[in-house]
């Protein structure tokens, strides 16, 4: 798993992440992870997409079909 070192770190941001880290019980890299994750979906959004509910199941025989209609 990669991982990240923050050089420089203002010594506010550092407090605020160890108060928070230690109100929802998590590790400062826990609390880290997710501050970043929450503030980048913010960003970009990830879209919720919905599972396929067409009138025709999705089999592999059909997929295949699909795949390779119309190759010679």
């Amino acid at each position: 798993m990669p991982s990240l070192v923050i050089k420089h770190l203002p010594e506010e941001i550092h407090r605020l992440l160890k108060e928070n880290a230690a109100q929802h019980h998590r590790s400062m890299t826990q609390e880290a992870i997710v501050t970043l994750e929450n503030a980048l979906r913010k960003i970009r959004p990830i879209p919720d997409i919905q599972p396929y509910r067409g009138k025709v199941p999705l089999t592999d025989d059909i997929l295949r079909e699909a795949k390779n209609w119309g190759r010679a």
